[in-house]
């Protein structure tokens, strides 16, 4: 603890910078998602699922801490917020390339949220519960997130 504290002045500093790291890692996947291939829908969920759940997996004692102290720590908890919203925009965007190249007309925000909320309960359930639903593994729950984002893109290409 007492080194910590020398190259961090205290425990809301050091948070900050947690939180600063969580939010290079969004704008990477930014980057890493503007380009997505658009003409495999199956692999592209897949490749940006396990993207999603990795940067969760880095988030996750961050995650408990504003679970746990949140209200205490308003201003840097809403800096995460903030983080995690860029993130869902981010995956809005590229949605919307995606869409607009694929001649789709979605609600890209409410699909971003509803695709990556999904994703955000598996993990955070297998946390809370010490084992994820029903004891799905990572590549399963992967491979069903894949055929329901392949389900709707497929049935917007029909309208």
């Amino acid at each position: 603890r007492g080194a910590l504290y020398r190259h961090f002045p205290s425990k809301v500093a050091l948070l900050e910078a947690a939180v600063s790291r969580v939010t290079a890692s969004v704008g990477q996947g930014e980057v890493e998602f503007t380009n997505i291939p658009l003409d495999d829908p199956r692999g592209t969920a897949v490749l940006v699922g396990r993207f999603i759940l990795a940067n969760l997996d880095m988030q996750r004692d961050l995650t408990h801490i504003f679970e746990r102290d949140g209200e205490r720590l308003g201003s840097v908890r809403d800096q995460f917020r903030e983080s995690s919203d860029a993130g869902f925009r981010a995956a809005s965007d590229a949605l919307r390339q995606w869409a607009l190249a694929a001649n789709l007309d979605v609600d890209t925000d409410a699909f971003a949220v509803l695709l990556i909320g999904g994703l955000v309960n598996f993990r955070r359930s297998t946390w809370t519960l010490g084992g994820s639903p029903i004891g799905l593994g990572d590549d399963r729950f992967l491979e069903g997130f894949a055929t329901i984002f392949s389900m709707i893109v497929d049935q917007h290409r029909t309208r």
